[in-house]
């Protein structure tokens, strides 16, 4: 791991360059409840594979969207019952942070100053 780095909004770190960091609740129906937290990361490295978030102290698998020089990483906090698939997570007590390998080993990197967005609601169908 790395350690005593810090980030800021459009920081820059050797590897990566995170432009943006939010994070919103969600609610679908009355009963699924989650939270998913966003990262924008441009021109990341082609040997840096994200694997996990940890926020407030819940780590969760990431999933990826490439939309071009920017990579959107976002995990998915489930707080309930879920319907959708992959939802697991690990509570671990850690800051928060973003874990990623980096030639073959991993290696995470704080977050800070993650803004928050307002709930969204959404209806079954």
């Amino acid at each position: 791991m790395i350690t005593g780095c810090s980030v800021k909004i459009n920081s820059s770190h050797q590897l990566f360059n995170i432009s943006d960091i939010y994070y919103y609740s969600w609610m679908l129906g009355e009963d699924e409840r989650a939270t998913d937290i966003i990262i924008e990361i441009n021109n990341p490295g082609e040997s840096v594979e994200f694997k996990s978030i940890t926020y407030r102290g819940i780590e969760v698998p990431v999933s990826i969207t490439d939309k071009g020089k920017t990579l959107i990483v976002k995990g998915t906090i489930n707080t309930g019952k879920s319907t959708i698939e992959n939802l697991q997570y690990t509570a671990t007590g850690e800051p928060d942070r973003i874990y990623y390998l980096y030639n073959g080993s991993q290696h995470s990197y704080p977050l800070i100053n993650i803004r928050r967005e307002d709930t969204r609601y959404f209806k079954k169908q």
